[in-house]
């Protein structure tokens, strides 16, 4: 599929990082230089990319280890020591899929997104390095009305955190360093859309299951409060995103931006992932919608269920907005055979499934309250009671 080249790449420990990692040795005949913190993580990229391969049903070659050298570097303050030894093996394209994700610590967003994306830069400007593609988020762009364009974002009224701000700086740097580069804008990425197979971090949909799990998983609630508005989820399969990429290392043109996400006719709303859970998990009596997180009436429920809300309180916001992601370049890429799993309703259920079949504490809730569960669920609209709520 692909012609044969060299990439510098870092990110290869994270999440999204591996799982391009995967693409290349899948899906292309490229070498990889690996950017890596300590020797210890070698080991665990090679057990990770075998991982890969084995639940694929593919047999791993050692022609994959041969296509793979690491070069380790302590910290962004010794980077540049480490790209000495880089300069040497003739790399074609820079692949940058590091970075820190962190919501609140400014200082290492900083280093960890913004200085590194400059490090690399500035190293690709004095290597003769043409060609860079940088993994951003699809959130990018801060809190916009209307659809999201694929181009650069200035500075939106307001951030989701100080996360979605740092990859707006770094996709400065990137677009203003005179490389041929192309920014890749994934949505929110879960597990596998066959299997529910997911290995990264437990954020976005799974911390919210985390936080059912720690928080609402100790008692039976009759009633649960929920922020759940009625309008489509941004999530990404990890293995449409695994397609996509090495699709785009191929098809996608020097000095483009492309939004990662699933069709909106397909999308599943924040109330229907809800409520999917619900029915097959907690089973409450009934359940109350809230269109945002201020309109909860914190006060007035249990201290478990409140303490939940404030623990997913950012998560929820972000969720609660409506993201329109312009996808030119993914409808024009599907039109040519990309083979692209969009996220459903049936899709997200492997997912949750694969969470709550691992989890000793919802197995002990569903047998210590199978008395309780409840059959069928009452949803109830916040904007439509007129009464008080009652701590459940």
């Amino acid at each position: 599929m692909n012609t044969h080249r060299k990439y510098l790449m870092t990110g290869a420990t994270g999440y999204l990082g591996a799982t391009a990692l995967f693409a290349i040795m899948d899906d292309t005949q490229s070498d990889v230089v690996l950017l890596v913190r300590r020797v210890s993580d070698e080991q665990l990229i090679i057990d990770d990319l075998k991982l890969n391969f084995e639940v694929e049903g593919k047999p791993f070659k050692e022609e994959y280890t041969e296509r793979i050298r690491f070069v380790q570097f302590d910290s962004i303050g010794t980077l540049e020591i480490a790209l000495e030894k880089v300069k040497s093996l003739s790399i074609d394209e820079i692949l940058h899929c590091a970075g820190c994700v962190d919501y609140y610590d400014k200082e290492k967003l900083s280093s960890g997104n913004v200085e590194f994306t400059r490090k690399l830069v500035e190293f690709a400007q004095n290597s003769g390095i043409e060609h860079i593609v940088y993994l951003s988020t699809a959130m990018s762009s801060g809190y916009l009305q209307g659809e999201i364009a694929e181009t650069l974002h200035q500075e939106p009224e307001e951030d989701p955190t100080v996360y979605t701000s740092s990859k707006r700086k770094a996709e400065w740097v990137v677009a203003n360093s005179g490389l041929n580069y192309r920014i890749l804008r994934p949505t929110i990425v879960i597990g596998d859309s066959r299997t529910g197979r997911y290995t990264g971090k437990r954020y976005g949909l799974y911390q919210q299951w985390i936080g059912f799990e720690n928080l609402l998983c100790d008692r039976y609630h009759e009633t649960i409060h929920l922020v759940g508005p009625k309008q489509p989820l941004n999530f990404l399969h990890q293995d449409a995103f695994k397609n996509t990429f090495s699709y785009a290392l191929e098809n996608l043109a020097p000095n483009s931006i492309m939004h990662i996400t699933s069709a909106t006719g397909s999308a599943p709303t924040m109330r229907e992932v809800w409520m999917m859970w619900l029915g097959r998990v907690t089973c409450p009596q009934q359940v109350v919608f809230y269109d945002k997180f201020d309109d909860i009436p914190l006060r007035d429920i249990s201290t478990r269920q409140r303490a939940y809300l404030t623990f997913a309180a950012i998560n929820l916001e972000i969720a609660s907005h409506l993201w329109q992601f312009e996808t030119s370049h993914l409808d024009r890429f599907r039109t040519q055979g990309l083979q692209f799993a969009d996220a459903s309703l049936a899709t997200i259920t492997h997912c949750q499934e694969r969470f709550a079949s691992t989890s000793k504490k919802i197995a002990r809730y569903r047998q210590q309250f199978s008395d309780k569960l409840a059959k069928e669920i009452t949803s109830l609209d916040a904007k439509d009671l007129e009464q008080d709520f009652v701590s459940s």
